[in-house]
C-alpha cells in the first residue's frame, strides 16, 4: 500500500453532552515540537495523565480518543457515524476526560468521542492516544514549520494586523469554513473552481470520484492505488498524476498527484467540498494558520516539495471569499 489517507470528521447529534469550561491557553506563545511519520504530523499531548503522540488533523472535527487506552462513558452512548475518505462509517462512544493538554492549551472534565485507531497505529509505528482537531485548533493560532519539526502556540485574534513577522510571507490567503474544515479554490485539469478543505490528516489529495472524467482527461499518468482510511477497510482507488494543481490563482505544483475518494459521505450532510489538500499543503514551508481570522500565511522554503512549484500572475475574480 502507498499511500494512506484518513479525513476524520464528525457528524453530531442535536443534543450533546458538555461537562466543563471549553479551552483555554495557560501560556503564549509555546513551541511544542512535531514528529512526522508517514508524511503525517504527529504532536505530544497529554490525556488523563497518560502522555504520547496525537495526530494533527485539519480534517478532523474535534478531539478524537483512541479506544484502545481510553474507556467508554456508558451513560451516554448516541447511535451517531463517524466517516473517513473511502466512505466507510462506523458508530463511535465517548469517553468522560478529566484533563487534556497539549502546549499551553488545556481543558478540564468533558466528554470527548473515541474509536478504535488499531490501523492507523500500526500504519504510523507510534503508540497514539488520539487526534487533534478543529475544536481544539481553533482556540489557538498556529505557525507551523513541516521541516524544521515545530508549531508555534500563540493566543488567537480576528485582526492579523497586529502580527509583526520580520519577514513578509510568500503567500497570504483567505480561507472559508464549511463546519470546521478550511477550505480554498483550486484548479486540477479541466476541473476548475474545485472547493478543496485542507487536511492535514491525508497523505495523499484527493477529489471526489464524480470528478474522475475532468481529471483523467488530461492526466499525464494513470494507475491505481490501494487507499485505507481511518476506520482499516483498503480499497483500489483511481490515482492521477496532473500537469498541475493551481491553488487560488496565486501558485501552482507541477506533477500533482490526486487520489479519487468516495466523498459522498460528506455531501450527504451537507459540505460542499470537491475534494482534500492533503498534508503535501504544509510541505510548502512556514505556515501559519489562524481560524479566527481565517486567514494563512506562507514562507515558502527550498525543498523536494517546492522544487515542483511556481508563482502564477494573478486574475481577477478568483478568492476564497
Amino acid at each position: 500500500m502507498q499511500h494512506l489517507s484518513t479525513l476524520l470528521f464528525f457528524l453530531l447529534a442535536s443534543v450533546f453532552v458538555f461537562a466543563g469550561p471549553s479551552y483555554f491557553i495557560e501560556k503564549a506563545p509555546v513551541v511544542v515540537s512535531l514528529q512526522v511519520r508517514d508524511k503525517l504530523i504527529l504532536v505530544e499531548g497529554e490525556a488523563d495523565g497518560q502522555a504520547g503522540y496525537f495526530l494533527f488533523d485539519t480534517g478532523a472535527s474535534e478531539l478524537i480518543l483512541n479506544e484502545a487506552y481510553f474507556p467508554r462513558y456508558e451513560h451516554y452512548n448516541p447511535e451517531m457515524y463517524f466517516a473517513d475518505a473511502t466512505g466507510q462509517k462506523t458508530i463511535y462512544g465517548y469517553s468522560y476526560i478529566s484533563s487534556f493538554s497539549w502546549g499551553g492549551l488545556r481543558r478540564e472534565e468533558f466528554y470527548a468521542p473515541r474509536i478504535s485507531l488499531l490501523t492507523l497505529e500500526e500504519r504510523l509505528g507510534e503508540r497514539l492516544l488520539g487526534i487533534i482537531g478543529y475544536e481544539v485548533l481553533r482556540h489557538v493560532d498556529m505557525e507551523l514549520d513541516y521541516y524544521q519539526g515545530t508549531i508555534t502556540l500563540l493566543r488567537p485574534g480576528p485582526d492579523m494586523s497586529s502580527r509583526s513577522f520580520s519577514v513578509n510571507p510568500d503567500y497570504s490567503f483567505d480561507f472559508r469554513l464549511d463546519r470546521h474544515l478550511p477550505v480554498l479554490n483550486a484548479s486540477l485539469g479541466d476541473a476548475e473552481g474545485l472547493s478543496m478543505a485542507i487536511d492535514s490528516g491525508s497523505s495523499v489529495n484527493v477529489c471526489a470520484r464524480r470528478l474522475r472524467r475532468k481529471l483523467k482527461s488530461k492526466a499525464l499518468q494513470k494507475r491505481t492505488i490501494s487507499v485505507q482510511g481511518a476506520v482499516g477497510m483498503i480499497e483500489q482507488s483511481p490515482y492521477f498524476v496532473m500537469e498541475s494543481l493551481q491553488v487560488e490563482n496565486t501558485f501552482s505544483i507541477a506533477y500533482c498527484r490526486v487520489a479519487l475518494g468516495n466523498l459522498d459521505a460528506l455531501e450527504e450532510y451537507g459540505f460542499r467540498i470537491d475534494g482534500l489538500l492533503g498534508v503535501n499543503f504544509f510541505r510548502l514551508g512556514r505556515v501559519y494558520l489562524s481560524y479566527q481570522a481565517r486567514r494563512i500565511l506562507v514562507w515558502l522554503e527550498e525543498n523536494d516539495y517546492t522544487l515542483r512549484h511556481s508563482a502564477m500572475p494573478p486574475l481577477a475574480g478568483l478568492s476564497a471569499k
